[in-house]
């Protein structure tokens, strides 16, 4: 894959009306100098245009509307922001559907981090599910959880695993509690 067929966006210059409504694939990168927050785990990144990788995904829809969720968006609607609010240690709340998302001051913060420390660059095509995975295998990103066949170690990926594994337990066992709290007080 041509490199040159992705174009920048930069959420510090570039207002999200840039950004085409047509599907494609998308590639978030860190800022020169900037990490992903420290939980003990240096990820061994891989670079695209000189910057280290850390997310792709793809959208058969819009481009514009989900770099939109992913950046200004809620954790509901987008595992990436729930990954990097994870990272920055906030607290997920439970909905009663079973879906999880953080406080409005959360999703701000998520957002702020966001434009501060990442760029994105997006692709336009017609088949963004093929893309995404040959991404997913040239790049490794580290927040590419469940589609990453070959992390970059072992270790790391089940240190992820066992992350977002104790994540949904709390979470569910918080929605459970939630529900009896909730029917309890209907019934009294």
């Amino acid at each position: 894959m041509n490199d040159n067929l992705f174009k920048l966006f930069d959420p510090k210059k570039n207002n999200i009306s840039y950004i085409t409504s047509l599907p494609g694939n998308y590639i978030f990168v860190l800022r020169e100098e900037v990490n992903l927050p420290d939980i003990g785990i240096t990820p061994n990144y891989k670079t695209f245009k000189g910057l280290n990788v850390i997310y792709t995904g793809q959208t058969k829809k819009s481009l514009k509307q989900r770099l939109n969720i992913h950046f200004q968006g809620i954790a509901r609607r987008s595992t990436f922001r729930k990954s990097i609010g994870r990272l920055l240690n906030l607290t997920l709340i439970p909905y009663g559907d079973g879906k999880t998302s953080y406080s409005d001051k959360d999703e701000s913060r998520i957002s702020n981090w966001l434009q501060d420390s990442t760029i994105c660059y997006y692709y336009i095509n017609d088949t963004p599910d093929l893309i995404e995975q040959e991404l997913i295998n040239k790049f490794s990103p580290p927040l590419n959880i469940q589609k990453t066949t070959h992390l970059v170690s072992n270790a790391e990926y089940s240190l992820f695993s066992s992350i977002s594994s104790i994540f949904k337990a709390i979470v569910d066992k918080l929605t459970f509690l939630s529900t009896l709290s909730w029917k309890s007080s209907v019934h009294n």
